[in-house]
């Protein structure tokens, strides 16, 4: 990486895996448990900044019973402990317990870390529109502080059941509070992004930056492309398999139709799954041939993948969408919606994946079909996704950009506070 950033101290406010950073961590550190392992992308980020050599002081929220600080040369992480509610007979209290209860704690318990521990920063770096967002949006008046939209709030409140509403209303709250506070600087993570939260913002010059994936995890080579082994395995990931916005059972309904044509294909889906919902597939006769693996780490996800034939995603909205970069960067072809938000962006219209009407399963076998009937034209889509990966959304690019923006802002701050 050339020419980003003189050395600046980066504060970032939002949820990481602090195991993930156990190497760069000082070897009298405790030992951590997992948590937030989902959160890939500002694991990432953070990562390429330690790696770059910038010192970073992470504050994230895990369910630890106690707060607690790590250290390592360059890197910083408060862990804020929130507890969590256990019961083995009731298990689905947890949940509720934790969002309802627990959660309405979360920002009086960043806010005290960072009274504490943002003096020495140069920058604050928030991501998602709750929590994270929500308690670095008190320092605007100390220091200039980015919040980067990962996700709709309003889209996802809207598309939740009554349940999920209800466990969602706080973060719903909090988001809408975020999204109109005119001190906070805003960063897109798509074109998509973007254009909703200009609505809210339209006196903004809101930049994009795109979410990243590892220069590493981009596979040199595959010994065997799409269809060229007997078993044809698809491979279909979603945080929470049972969302409707992911819309899997499109999928389902999809893949059944392909077993007639080719009975030796094989769909692994990655994701946490309720038992309600998997016995309502099952009594619609869809999980012939389709294996669950559960919730996996990166490493793990990859391997799937690895050995997998093709990606869909079938998700109707995505603000951007990582896994569509997951299965690029492993050089499968990648289906997903062209009407699903920033979907049909990061597959380049066509030129890095191929799309399709997610709301349609016929339309979704059909373009199975096409992925597995047209190997040589996919080839080209998958070599195309390569060239685009390391031009666009490797880390060392995405990670560049984010310092030159910080450098920006900061110096405007500084100007705008000398005028004041």
């Amino acid at each position: 990486m050339k020419n980003c950033n003189p050395g600046i101290k980066i504060g970032v406010v939002g949820p990481i895996n602090p195991k993930y950073f156990k190497k760069y961590l000082y070897k009298d550190s405790i030992d951590v448990n997992q948590s937030n392992v989902t959160a890939n992308s500002v694991n990432r980020l953070v990562e390429s900044y330690i790696l770059e050599g910038y010192f970073v002081r992470v504050f994230t929220i895990t369910t630890d019973s106690k707060t607690y600080i790590l250290k390592g040369e360059n890197l910083e992480i408060v862990v804020i402990g929130t507890g969590i509610f256990k019961s083995h007979k009731y298990p689905k209290l947890n949940r509720y317990y934790s969002n309802l209860v627990c959660s309405f704690l979360y920002p009086k318990k960043l806010i005290n870390a960072l009274n504490k521990s943002i003096s020495d920063l140069d920058i604050l770096h928030a991501h998602w529109t709750y929590d994270y967002a929500f308690a670095a949006s008190k320092y605007t008046k100390q220091i200039p502080v980015v919040c980067t939209v990962r996700d709709w709030a309003p889209y996802i409140y809207r598309m939740s059941n009554f349940r999920q509403k209800v466990l969602f209303v706080k973060k719903k709250i909090l988001a809408g509070k975020v999204l109109k506070n005119k001190s906070l600087k805003f960063v897109a993570n798509s074109y998509y992004t973007k254009e909703l939260l200009s609505a809210i913002q339209p006196d903004k010059d809101i930049p994009i930056i795109f979410n990243s994936i590892q220069d590493d995890a981009i596979l040199g080579d595959r010994n065997a492309y799409c269809c060229e082994t007997k078993t044809i395995r698809i491979v279909s990931i979603a945080s929470a398999l049972n969302d409707k916005r992911k819309n899997i059972e499109s999928l389902l309904t999809a893949f059944r139709g392909l077993l007639n044509s080719y009975p030796n294909s094989q769909l692994v889906l990655i994701g946490d799954i309720e038992a309600s919902t998997r016995k309502n597939w099952e009594d619609k006769n869809l999980l012939n041939r389709v294996a669950f693996y559960g919730r996996a780490n990166q490493d793990e996800i990859f391997k799937v993948i690895d050995n997998s034939s093709f990606m869909v995603h079938p998700s109707l909205e995505e603000t951007f969408g990582n896994i569509l970069l997951e299965g690029m960067a492993r050089r499968i072809p990648v289906i997903g919606g062209y009407k699903s938000g920033a979907v049909p962006q990061v597959l380049g219209e066509g030129r890095f994946g191929i799309l399709c009407n997610v709301q349609d399963s016929n339309d979704i076998e059909k373009c199975m079909k096409h992925v597995i009937e047209n190997p040589q034209e996919v080839n080209v889509i998958v070599n195309n996704a390569i060239v685009e990966l390391k031009k666009t959304y490797v880390a060392s690019v995405v990670t560049c950009k984010h310092l030159k923006l910080y450098s920006d802002i900061i110096n405007r701050y500084k100007d705008e506070r000398i005028d004041s």
